[in-house]
Protein backbone atom coordinates (compact mmCIF):
# COMPACT_ATOMS: atom_id res chain seq x y z
CA UNK A 1 0.00 0.00 0.00
CA UNK A 2 2.88 2.37 0.75
CA UNK A 3 4.08 2.45 -2.86
CA UNK A 4 0.67 3.13 -4.48
CA UNK A 5 0.29 6.84 -3.71
CA UNK A 6 3.93 7.48 -4.54
CA UNK A 7 3.46 5.99 -8.00
CA UNK A 8 0.57 8.41 -8.66
CA UNK A 9 2.23 11.52 -7.22
CA UNK A 10 5.65 11.13 -8.83
CA UNK A 11 4.61 11.84 -12.46
CA UNK A 12 2.82 15.04 -11.35
CA UNK A 13 5.88 16.18 -9.46
CA UNK A 14 8.04 15.63 -12.54
CA UNK A 15 5.52 17.51 -14.72
CA UNK A 16 5.39 20.46 -12.32
CA UNK A 17 9.17 20.51 -12.10
CA UNK A 18 9.51 20.51 -15.89
CA UNK A 19 6.96 23.32 -16.23
CA UNK A 20 8.73 25.36 -13.57
CA UNK A 21 12.06 24.92 -15.32
CA UNK A 22 10.59 26.08 -18.65
CA UNK A 23 8.96 29.11 -17.04
CA UNK A 24 12.17 29.96 -15.21
CA UNK A 25 14.17 29.69 -18.46
CA UNK A 26 11.80 32.14 -20.17
CA UNK A 27 12.01 34.52 -17.25
CA UNK A 28 15.81 34.37 -17.15
CA UNK A 29 15.96 35.01 -20.90
CA UNK A 30 13.92 38.17 -20.46
CA UNK A 31 16.12 39.32 -17.59
CA UNK A 32 19.25 38.69 -19.68
CA UNK A 33 17.80 40.76 -22.51
CA UNK A 34 17.19 43.64 -20.14
CA UNK A 35 20.64 43.40 -18.56
CA UNK A 36 22.30 43.27 -21.97
CA UNK A 37 20.43 46.37 -23.10
CA UNK A 38 18.22 44.56 -25.65
CA UNK A 39 15.20 46.86 -25.36
CA UNK A 40 14.22 46.93 -29.00
CA UNK A 41 11.17 44.69 -28.53
CA UNK A 42 8.24 46.28 -26.71
CA UNK A 43 4.65 45.23 -26.15
CA UNK A 44 2.08 46.87 -28.42
CA UNK A 45 0.06 48.00 -25.40
CA UNK A 46 3.13 49.74 -24.00
CA UNK A 47 3.81 51.51 -27.29
CA UNK A 48 0.20 52.68 -27.53
CA UNK A 49 0.44 53.93 -23.96
CA UNK A 50 3.28 56.24 -25.01
CA UNK A 51 1.03 58.13 -27.44
CA UNK A 52 -1.54 59.59 -25.04
CA UNK A 53 -2.66 61.71 -23.30
CA UNK A 54 -2.02 64.76 -25.46
CA UNK A 55 -4.06 67.94 -25.83
CA UNK A 56 -4.01 71.29 -27.59
CA UNK A 57 -5.96 74.55 -27.36
CA UNK A 58 -6.65 75.84 -30.86
CA UNK A 59 -8.55 78.93 -29.70
CA UNK A 60 -12.05 78.32 -31.10
CA UNK A 61 -11.84 74.71 -29.92
CA UNK A 62 -9.83 72.45 -27.62
CA UNK A 63 -8.91 68.84 -28.36
CA UNK A 64 -7.80 66.15 -25.92
CA UNK A 65 -6.75 62.65 -27.03
CA UNK A 66 -6.64 60.32 -24.04
CA UNK A 67 -6.48 56.72 -25.29
CA UNK A 68 -5.05 54.72 -28.19
CA UNK A 69 -6.00 51.50 -29.94
CA UNK A 70 -5.22 49.42 -33.05
CA UNK A 71 -7.58 48.06 -35.68
CA UNK A 72 -5.57 44.83 -35.89
CA UNK A 73 -4.91 43.62 -32.35
CA UNK A 74 -3.41 40.25 -33.35
CA UNK A 75 0.19 41.43 -32.82
CA UNK A 76 1.39 41.61 -29.22
CA UNK A 77 4.87 43.10 -29.62
CA UNK A 78 6.92 45.18 -32.03
CA UNK A 79 10.62 45.55 -32.84
CA UNK A 80 11.54 49.23 -32.63
CA UNK A 81 14.23 48.79 -35.28
CA UNK A 82 11.62 48.09 -37.94
CA UNK A 83 7.84 48.07 -37.78
CA UNK A 84 4.70 49.03 -39.66
CA UNK A 85 1.58 49.78 -37.63
CA UNK A 86 -1.52 50.58 -39.66
CA UNK A 87 -4.82 51.78 -38.24
CA UNK A 88 -3.60 53.25 -34.96
CA UNK A 89 -6.49 55.15 -33.39
CA UNK A 90 -6.29 58.05 -30.95
CA UNK A 91 -9.53 58.75 -29.12
CA UNK A 92 -10.79 61.65 -27.04
CA UNK A 93 -13.01 64.69 -27.23
CA UNK A 94 -13.15 68.13 -28.78
CA UNK A 95 -14.70 71.04 -26.91
CA UNK A 96 -16.32 73.96 -28.72
CA UNK A 97 -17.72 77.02 -26.91
CA UNK A 98 -21.15 77.55 -28.49
CA UNK A 99 -22.88 80.93 -27.94
CA UNK A 100 -25.90 80.49 -25.70
CA UNK A 101 -24.99 76.91 -24.86
CA UNK A 102 -21.50 77.15 -23.47
CA UNK A 103 -18.83 74.45 -23.95
CA UNK A 104 -20.06 71.48 -25.97
CA UNK A 105 -18.07 68.24 -25.98
CA UNK A 106 -17.96 65.98 -29.02
CA UNK A 107 -16.11 62.68 -29.56
CA UNK A 108 -13.07 62.77 -31.81
CA UNK A 109 -11.01 59.93 -33.28
CA UNK A 110 -7.73 60.33 -35.16
CA UNK A 111 -6.55 57.45 -37.36
CA UNK A 112 -2.88 57.20 -38.34
CA UNK A 113 -0.17 54.86 -39.60
CA UNK A 114 3.32 54.54 -38.13
CA UNK A 115 6.29 53.09 -40.03
CA UNK A 116 9.91 52.63 -39.01
CA UNK A 117 12.39 51.20 -41.54
CA UNK A 118 15.53 49.38 -40.43
CA UNK A 119 17.68 51.86 -42.36
CA UNK A 120 15.92 54.93 -40.95
CA UNK A 121 16.58 56.56 -37.61
CA UNK A 122 13.11 58.05 -37.26
CA UNK A 123 9.59 56.70 -37.42
CA UNK A 124 7.26 58.21 -40.03
CA UNK A 125 3.70 59.13 -39.00
CA UNK A 126 0.85 59.59 -41.47
CA UNK A 127 -2.49 60.90 -40.17
CA UNK A 128 -5.15 59.44 -42.45
CA UNK A 129 -8.49 60.53 -41.04
CA UNK A 130 -10.41 62.34 -38.32
CA UNK A 131 -13.98 61.47 -37.39
CA UNK A 132 -16.44 62.41 -34.67
CA UNK A 133 -18.01 59.02 -33.99
CA UNK A 134 -19.01 58.26 -30.40
CA UNK A 135 -16.24 56.78 -28.25
CA UNK A 136 -15.57 56.00 -24.58
CA UNK A 137 -14.76 59.63 -23.79
CA UNK A 138 -17.70 61.57 -25.24
CA UNK A 139 -21.17 60.97 -26.67
CA UNK A 140 -22.43 62.29 -29.96
CA UNK A 141 -24.26 65.63 -29.82
CA UNK A 142 -27.96 65.33 -28.97
CA UNK A 143 -29.47 67.99 -31.25
CA UNK A 144 -33.00 67.03 -30.25
CA UNK A 145 -32.33 67.75 -26.60
CA UNK A 146 -30.90 71.16 -27.48
CA UNK A 147 -33.99 72.05 -29.50
CA UNK A 148 -36.28 70.81 -26.70
CA UNK A 149 -34.49 73.08 -24.24
CA UNK A 150 -35.32 76.09 -26.45
CA UNK A 151 -31.77 77.32 -26.99
CA UNK A 152 -31.88 77.46 -30.77
CA UNK A 153 -32.96 81.09 -30.86
CA UNK A 154 -29.96 82.06 -28.72
CA UNK A 155 -27.39 80.78 -31.22
CA UNK A 156 -27.71 83.73 -33.59
CA UNK A 157 -25.10 83.85 -36.32
CA UNK A 158 -23.55 80.60 -35.15
CA UNK A 159 -26.55 78.72 -36.53
CA UNK A 160 -26.74 80.69 -39.77
CA UNK A 161 -25.06 77.88 -41.66
CA UNK A 162 -26.87 75.09 -39.84
CA UNK A 163 -30.09 75.21 -41.84
CA UNK A 164 -28.88 72.60 -44.32
CA UNK A 165 -26.49 70.54 -42.22
CA UNK A 166 -27.84 70.82 -38.68
CA UNK A 167 -26.30 71.79 -35.38
CA UNK A 168 -23.58 69.14 -35.55
CA UNK A 169 -22.26 70.44 -38.88
CA UNK A 170 -22.36 73.99 -37.58
CA UNK A 171 -20.24 73.12 -34.55
CA UNK A 172 -17.82 71.01 -36.58
CA UNK A 173 -17.32 73.89 -39.00
CA UNK A 174 -15.37 75.55 -36.18
CA UNK A 175 -12.98 72.57 -35.93
CA UNK A 176 -10.07 72.94 -38.34
CA UNK A 177 -9.40 69.31 -39.26
CA UNK A 178 -6.24 70.10 -41.22
CA UNK A 179 -4.77 71.92 -38.24
CA UNK A 180 -5.61 68.94 -36.02
CA UNK A 181 -3.99 66.52 -38.49
CA UNK A 182 -0.81 68.60 -38.64
CA UNK A 183 -0.62 68.88 -34.85
CA UNK A 184 -1.29 65.18 -34.28
CA UNK A 185 1.33 64.18 -36.85
CA UNK A 186 4.01 66.41 -35.31
CA UNK A 187 3.15 65.48 -31.71
CA UNK A 188 3.02 61.72 -32.25
CA UNK A 189 6.22 61.84 -34.34
CA UNK A 190 7.96 63.68 -31.52
CA UNK A 191 6.72 61.24 -28.86
CA UNK A 192 7.46 57.98 -30.68
CA UNK A 193 10.90 59.05 -31.88
CA UNK A 194 11.91 60.19 -28.40
CA UNK A 195 10.83 56.81 -27.02
CA UNK A 196 12.70 54.92 -29.74
CA UNK A 197 15.84 56.89 -28.92
CA UNK A 198 15.41 56.14 -25.21
CA UNK A 199 14.89 52.42 -25.80
CA UNK A 200 17.61 51.84 -28.40
CA UNK A 201 20.19 54.33 -27.18
CA UNK A 202 23.55 53.96 -28.98
CA UNK A 203 22.10 51.39 -31.39
CA UNK A 204 20.29 54.14 -33.29
CA UNK A 205 23.45 56.22 -33.44
CA UNK A 206 25.32 53.27 -34.93
CA UNK A 207 22.56 52.69 -37.50
CA UNK A 208 22.50 56.31 -38.62
CA UNK A 209 26.31 56.33 -38.92
CA UNK A 210 26.23 53.20 -41.06
CA UNK A 211 23.46 54.70 -43.19
CA UNK A 212 25.52 57.83 -43.89
CA UNK A 213 28.75 55.99 -44.62
CA UNK A 214 29.69 55.36 -48.31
Amino acid sequence: FGSGPSACVAPRSVEVAQFSEAAMATFLEKVCNLLSGNLSTVMIDKLLGWLTPIDRDFGPFHIALVSASMEDDSATSVDLHEFNLDGVGLHGKVTVDVPGLGPQELPVNVTLDMMKAMTRKHCEVNVKDIDFVENDHADELDEGAIRDRGFMEDLGGFMAGAASGGMMDSILSVVNKEAVKHWACEKISEIINEKIAEQLGDEEGEESSEEGSP
